[in-house]
Formats: C-alpha cells, structure tokens, sequence
C-alpha cells in the first residue's frame, strides 16, 4: 500500500510534466508558423538598385536587412535624381555661379496630371505672414505653411482610428528608415485602423541650393505608398515646432475626419496591438486632453551650445514646467486645433524660438485651455527589467528603439519571447502533488 501511494504521485507528476512540454512545443510551432518572412525578390540585385544604394549612407545600409532594401527600389529614378543635383549643387563655391530655376513637379496625386510651383520657403517670415493675413483675412483660417505633399488617407477621408505622424526629414539615411518602419509595426498597425504618416519639411542644402530635387523624392515616394506630408519649411532640429504645428494644423484642417491624431520620433516603436485596446477602451478620455508622459522637476540647461537650451528670456524660472515628453503626443482632432490656433496667439517668433518644443507646449496648452493627461504604457526607453515588463499588455510605445536597422529584430524578439513566456506561465507554473 505504501509503494502505491508512493508511485501515484509520481504518474501523476510525469503526466503534468508531459502536457507542459506539449503544450511548450505546440505554441513555439504556432508562433513560427504564423511569422512571415518576406522572400527577396529578383530585383534586390537589380543595376538600378545597386546604383541607388551606392549614394545612400553605407553605415545605414549595411545594417539593413535586404528584404527591407528590396522597397527602396521603387524611389530610385527620384532619388537618383536628387542626389545627383545635389552633387552638382554643393560641388559649386557660392556666387560663381547662377542657381537653378525652381522645377515644375507633378504633384504626386493618382488621377491628377497638372504641375505644381514649389513656392519659396519663408519659414523665417511667418508672424508677419500672420499679421498680413491678420488684417485681410482675419476670418479665414491661416495656415502656416503650403503643404507640399499630402498623404492618401486624408485625401481621399479613408476612415481610421489615429493617425500617427512620425517625424521624418528626407535624407537618404531617412528614406532607409521609412522603408524599415513602413515594413514593421506601421504595416500591422494599419491592419487595425492605425495610420502611419511620414512628416518631413524641405531639405535645408536644397532650399539653400535653390532646387526642388528633394520635393521629387518626396512626390515620387508618395505616388507609390501614399504616406508622405511635406512642408514647406527647413526641417531641423531647431524647427521641431514648426512639424509639430504643422501636424497639428493639418490633422485637424485636412484630416479630421479621423478622431485622434499623434506625433511620434522615428525612433519610439508602437506596439500596436496594445495601442488598438488602449485607443478602444480609453481612448474617449483623451478627447479634451494632450496624451503623453509628463516630466516634472527637469532644471532648465543654459548652456547654448546644448541642443535642450533654454534661455532665460523664453522661460525664466531654473526649473521647467512640466511638459509633455516629445517622443509621442496623442490628441483628438478636435484638441490638435485648438493647439494649432493657440500658436499665434502665444506668439509665432517666441514659440519658433525654442529649440525644446516640448517645453513651449505647455504654453501653448494653457492658452488653448487644453491640459495634458499621463499616456500609461509609455516607456522613455526599454524598461530596466525589461524580462520582466517587455511583455505588459499596458505597454503601448517605446522610445529610443535604434538604430532602425534592429526595429523588426526588436518586434520579432518580443513576440517569441513573451510566447515563450506565456507558455511557461500557462503549463509550466510549480504544482503540489498531494500524498498521503
């Protein structure tokens, strides 16, 4: 009788045992049979691409998957097109010669064949843009800048749940960066009603070289994804405001149709089946509100050289007030105008003159009677314990996910892993087997 009792358990243990590892194996075969790799088409050899290539930033290329390379081909005849003038441009020493006259562009829509006028960038001149259309057109809505070139989505009022506008100037290490974002979260997160927008201003050395080539990247990249908004001002580090307002005044101008709207860095990662439950079951909080993480207690850097500068004439007080971290800002449409329009009121010069735009926000906030709500599942950066809090379902974005190249090899780590995780908290949690 006590060898009995002895040995039931001990079934009993093999058994559980037995499950946990069929259960273990049947999930690590699920999730490898639903990850889908991408076979590299023919064309990845193609002349045309390698010739591309070449001009793009070998230390970004070389850290590209080719898979994700294999879409940079569709932007080559533009591409190639402006570095080449650019070559052209920079090789010249200044007054020597006479700049080229503006190009006449097809403007990128489908159906549409006229031409467009790149205008001039007076990104320099806006208050007084403002003031003159002040004392004209006082009812009307001033719009900061010409947009240049606008996404599908708000074009033709395709519904959405947000659109997410991710900063992105065009360079050719930021035509990599697209092409990688494009092929990671922002493809799954259009799957669930979640738009990706690519925001980007003119290229500072072609304004100053007086041509249009990086307009033609940025229509000849729009005609074939439908994801690019640019305007019409230098886009720099110090004019990160301007994207913002811009984003904004378009959103809520041109896109309102779509309830929320976001600015994101290239570099924050949305994990966007956590994102869709977040939006569906809170998203109706944030309609009056700013959506983002709130820093508090930051000391104010008067070190002008430091690109976080701050000067004690934009804000006197040692310590910042708080203000919205600028990796990621959610806000309704409804929200996003009223911010748009509380810009000029605050002041066009002094808002544009902060190179910390998050900074000047608050500001902004106040006029507009808006206030800023803490977005949960933001994480400045991966969590210390990342083992333990990668896996959150309240994580919803992350920050600081670079260098791109390693964005799909974070996603795809972090399915398998809390896979793997799951699993062992489903079938392989500690048991007591009761004996006698």
């Amino acid at each position: 009788m006590d060898i009995m009792t002895e040995w039931l358990p001990r079934v009993q243990m093999r058994k559980y045992l037995a499950l946990c590892l069929f259960g273990f194996l049947a999930i690590i075969s699920f999730i490898y049979s639903n990850i889908q790799f991408s076979k590299v088409p023919n064309e990845i050899a193609s002349q045309s691409l390698a010739q591309y290539l070449a001009r793009v930033d070998q230390k970004s290329v070389a850290l590209v998957d080719p898979v994700h390379k294999s879409s940079l081909l569709s932007v080559n005849a533009a591409a190639t097109q402006y570095f080449s003038i650019m070559d052209a441009q920079l090789r010249k020493v200044a007054g020597n010669s006479t700049p080229p006259a503006e190009q006449s562009l097809h403007n990128g829509t489908v159906g549409d064949k006229t031409e467009m006028k790149v205008p001039p960038v007076e990104d320099d001149k806006t208050e007084f843009r403002y003031a003159l259309h002040k004392s004209n057109n006082f009812s009307d809505h001033f719009e900061p800048f010409p947009f240049l070139v606008e996404p599908r989505i708000c074009k033709e009022r395709r519904p959405a749940k947000i659109v997410i506008y991710v900063g992105s100037p065009v360079t050719a290490d930021d035509i990599v960066r697209r092409s990688i974002i494009r092929n990671s979260w922002a493809a799954d997160a259009k799957k669930l009603g979640i738009e990706t927008v690519f925001s980007t201003g003119r290229d500072s050395e072609a304004v100053d070289a007086n041509h249009t080539g990086d307009v033609a990247v940025a229509i000849e990249e729009n005609k074939l994804f439908g994801d690019i908004l640019m305007v019409n001002y230098r886009d720099r580090w110090d004019h990160l405001i301007l994207k913002w307002w811009t984003d904004s005044d378009y959103h809520a101008v041109h896109c309102d149709h779509i309830p929320f709207m976001a600015v994101a860095d290239s570099d924050s990662v949305v994990l966007v089946k956590e994102f869709s439950e977040f939006l569906d079951k809170y998203g109706n909080e944030y309609v009056d509100d700013l959506g983002c993480s709130v820093l508090t207690g930051l000391a104010a850097s008067r070190v002008e050289s430091d690109r976080y500068y701050v000067s004690e004439h934009q804000w006197p007080n040692k310590t910042l007030p708080p203000h919205c971290h600028g990796a990621f800002i959610m806000a309704s449409a409804k929200t996003a105008r009223k911010m748009s329009e509380a810009v000029p009121i605050l002041g066009i010069d002094y808002v544009s003159s902060f190179k910390v735009y998050d900074v000047v926000l608050t500001s902004i906030a106040q006029i507009a009677h808006v206030k800023m709500r803490e977005l949960d599942g933001f994480y400045y950066s991966l969590p210390y314990n990342a083992a333990k809090n990668i896996c959150a379902s309240s994580m919803t974005v992350i920050h600081s996910i670079k260098p791109p190249a390693i964005i799909p090899a974070f996603l795809e780590y972090r399915l398998v892993f809390c896979a793997l995780l799951f699993a062992y908290s489903a079938y392989c949690l500690p048991v007591t087997v009761a004996s006698k």
